[in-house]
C-alpha cells in the first residue's frame, strides 16, 4: 500500500528539521529538494532529517536524499537522520551515506550528545 508523502519544516534545538511522512519515492522529489532550500535559509551548520513518520523508500528516494547529502558536504553542512527504522538503516548503510551523515534516533538524543548546553533537552535556552 502506497502512503502518500508530505512534510514539514520544524525547528528543533536550534536546527531545522524536515519531518517527512508517507513514501519517499520519486514522487516526493521535489518537495524534499525545496523543504532542504528552505531550511539551509537558517544560519544552522546542521539540517535534520526525521523519518519516524516514512514507511517505504525506493531507489529514486535514495537518489534525491544522495544528492542532498552531496549537497551539503559541499555546502559544508551537516546531515542529520532521525528516526530510521532497521531496514532504512541498512540502506543507508549499505549505500555509504553513513560517511556523510550523522545518526542519531532522535534530534534530542542527538543534541545531548554533541551539543551539551542550553539546547539541551530538559534546559532552559533563555535563563531569567
Amino acid at each position: 500500500m502506497k502512503y502518500e508523502f508530505g512534510l514539514e519544516i520544524a525547528t528543533r534545538h536550534g536546527i531545522p528539521v524536515i519531518v517527512m511522512r508517507g513514501d519517499i519515492t520519486a514522487e516526493s522529489d521535489a518537495g524534499i529538494k525545496t523543504a532542504w532550500a528552505e531550511a539551509v535559509l537558517s544560519s544552522a551548520e546542521t539540517v535534520a532529517f526525521d523519518f519516524t513518520q516514512t514507511k517505504y523508500i525506493n531507489s529514486a528516494g535514495v537518489a534525491t536524499l544522495l544528492s542532498i547529502v552531496t549537497r551539503a558536504v559541499g555546502q559544508s553542512r551537516k546531515v542529520l537522520f532521525v528516526g530510521l527504522t532497521a531496514h532504512f538503516r541498512k540502506v543507508v548503510d549499505l549505500i555509504g551515506m553513513t560517511d556523510f551523515v550523522q545518526v542519531a534516533e532522535s534530534v534530542d538524543e542527538w543534541a545531548s550528545e554533541c551539543c551539551p548546553g542550553p539546547h539541551q533537552p530538559g534546559k532552559d535556552s533563555n535563563p531569567q
